[in-house]
């Protein structure tokens, strides 16, 4: 059989031979060099394997350049949606704003003061008179005292730490004078911090405190009334 027969390179009888004549044959492919080039051509048209890369970690992200999650930030809870109450806000001028909050807690502290030297008197009323005013008109006229009387009463009894007389005389009165000495006292941590006091004012409807206030002044009012014909020092004769 000649070693170029087919069989011949099928089955691998002979590696290279020559023909008759003399000239070189072609070389013979030999079964192991067939399936070489059957792995190539099947390496060549099959799909490239797809890699599986280990799960990322603490360390290989570090070692990479993929930046970490940014840590979680809780925000703090808020009492209230639109902010709280009273904010103290910084002076926008510090010399300027001390002295402001200064003179203002003067002239609190003068009305406080002449409160002090006033004698209040004993029927919770008519304590203005010492100023040199004239009795109130309608109490001269009613015998039952008006929405304002008993205030300058009230002023005089707080300062001296009469707080029960002081609610006799006018319970609205006694909130005012209550709240100057607050006013005095935010004006001097003003003066001292550089801040003020400021209120919210989207949680506080300016409506609803004037409703409020001209509420609890004839609140005051009625019960001033009310003790006096309690006691019998209402009506006035």
């Amino acid at each position: 059989m000649s070693p170029c027969h087919p069989k011949a390179i099928l089955y691998g009888t002979a590696e290279t031979v020559t023909d008759p004549v003399g000239a070189p044959a072609p070389l013979a492919l030999t079964p192991n060099s067939w399936a070489d080039t059957l792995k190539r051509l099947r390496a060549r048209e099959s799909p490239p394997r797809r890699m599986v890369l280990p799960e990322m970690t603490d360390h290989t992200r570090e070692m990479t350049c993929e930046p970490a999650a940014p840590p979680v930030a809780y925000a703090r809870p808020v009492g209230h949606p639109l902010g709280p109450l009273v904010v103290w806000c910084r002076l926008e001028s510090p010399v300027v704003g001390r002295l402001y909050a200064l003179v203002f807690a003067g002239i609190l502290l003068a009305v406080l003061a002449v409160a002090a030297w006033l004698n209040p008197s004993h029927g919770h009323l008519g304590t203005h008179e010492q100023f040199g005013l004239p009795p109130c008109s309608f109490v001269a006229m009613t015998g039952y005292p008006c929405p304002t009387c008993g205030m300058t009463t009230a002023y005089a009894c707080v300062v001296r730490g009469w707080l029960i007389d002081a609610v006799r005389a006018s319970l609205f009165g006694s909130l005012l004078a209550i709240g100057t000495i607050l006013a005095v006292a935010a004006c001097l941590i003003s003066a001292v911090v550089g801040r003020y006091p400021n209120l919210n004012w989207y949680r506080v409807n300016a409506v609803n405190v004037v409703y409020l206030g001209a509420l609890l002044l004839v609140a005051s009012w009625g019960l001033k009334i009310l003790i006096g014909l309690c006691d019998g020092t209402l009506p006035v004769r």
